[in-house]
């Protein structure tokens, strides 16, 4: 039996500075008009490269959201490989999604909630493991996405990068759109079209781009 962690209070999120909350807010305010001036509910967080940040950008924004507009929402974390939301938002990090597709835990005991943030829940990645092939493309996980959906007013997830997880992609079969993370100094031109041909394969819009400095942490623009 595995032992049952304590909740945590806080995470590195609530230690931000005045200048990175200022950057935050433009972050929420970009989500709040794709919600309200453009009915798009259901949004996915992906890169072009590793190491964009992607988690810090999601968790920054959505807690902003919620916080600011009382819009109630769902974080989910997809990278089930290598998961940080839980150490970042300060929940407790399992059981989380790896379990809710194994089957040993259901989606009420995987939904967290984080302190100081009423009207956020937040599905983390679970325990680490690698991917088992196919277990994204059941419709179990699109049953789950719906339920979290229809509690909530927004669906959010938080993926790791597109090109090289195949569990991404799968995803965005429920998604109305993304927010791409770029890393500074990292992100080649060539990827980036990929990335853009891939999804207008898919039929899935871009919503937005935040260019990310890795060695901080923290966003610098937001087009």
């Amino acid at each position: 039996m595995r032992k049952k962690r304590r909740v945590l209070e806080s995470g590195p999120l609530e230690a931000a500075t005045e200048r990175e909350r200022s950057v935050t807010n433009s972050l929420w305010a970009h989500l709040a008009g794709l919600v309200r001036q453009h009915d798009h509910s259901r949004i996915i967080y992906t890169s072009v490269e590793a190491e964009a940040g992607t988690t810090v950008i999601a968790a920054q924004s959505v807690v902003g959201l919620v916080r600011t507009t009382r819009t109630s929402a769902a974080l989910v974390e997809i990278d089930i490989e290598d998961p940080e939301l839980a150490g970042y938002i300060g929940v407790e990090s399992e059981p989380g999604l790896a379990e809710l597709l194994e089957g040993s835990s259901g989606l009420g005991r995987v939904s967290k909630s984080m302190y100081g943030c009423p009207g956020l829940t937040v599905v983390p990645a679970g325990t680490s493991r690698l991917i088992v092939p196919g277990e994204f493309a059941t419709d179990t996980v699109g049953d789950h996405m719906a339920k979290l959906r229809e509690e909530h007013q927004c669906l959010f997830i938080d993926a790791p990068p597109i090109l090289t997880h195949p569990q991404t992609r799968l995803m965005h079969e429920y998604v109305d759109g993304d927010i791409l993370v770029l890393r500074a100094r990292a992100a080649q031109q060539k990827r980036l079209r990929e990335v853009e041909r891939l999804l207008d394969d898919m039929n899935v819009p871009i919503f937005g781009a935040v260019l990310n400095r890795y060695r901080s942490d923290m966003p610098f623009g937001l087009d």
